[in-house]
């Protein structure tokens, strides 16, 4: 399995803005892709749309990159959109609770996606609580 993206190179990548939940290269990546440029795109996910950001040959959603850019840690436990958007990565749209839970499960309400429940370690190979 592939090693995660740590924090620190992450930063070094991408420029995240907790106010509007954008996502930016802080470098070009490719020929499409430069500086400033909007990282990542949107996937259909099971009729809700969902971001997702292509990092090091690794996807990960919006919501995890967030929760990795302000905290450190990889989120464990339920990410939820507290407006039910799963587009809409504001720091101050995304709530964590902490559980313990199995692979990753979308759980869906109403129209789309809001919680997506994840198990892993956090970025210093801990555990989640």
């Amino acid at each position: 399995m592939k090693a995660r993206i740590s924090s620190v190179k992450l930063k070094s990548l991408i420029h995240y803005c907790k106010l509007t939940g954008e996502f930016t290269w802080k470098q070009r990546v490719n020929s499409s892709k430069g500086a400033g440029s909007s990282a990542g795109g949107f996937k259909n996910e099971r009729g809700s749309l969902h971001r997702r950001i292509m990092v090091e040959g690794t996807n990960y959603s919006g919501q995890t990159l967030a929760f990795l850019y302000m905290t450190g840690k990889y989120p464990c436990g339920r990410v939820k959109f507290l407006d039910g958007d799963a587009t809409n990565c504001k720091w101050d749209n995304l709530h964590w609770r902490r559980e313990s839970v199995g692979e990753p499960t979308p759980t869906i309400y109403g129209v789309g996606i809001v919680d997506v429940e994840y198990d892993i370690q956090n970025v210093d190979g801990e555990r989640c609580p």
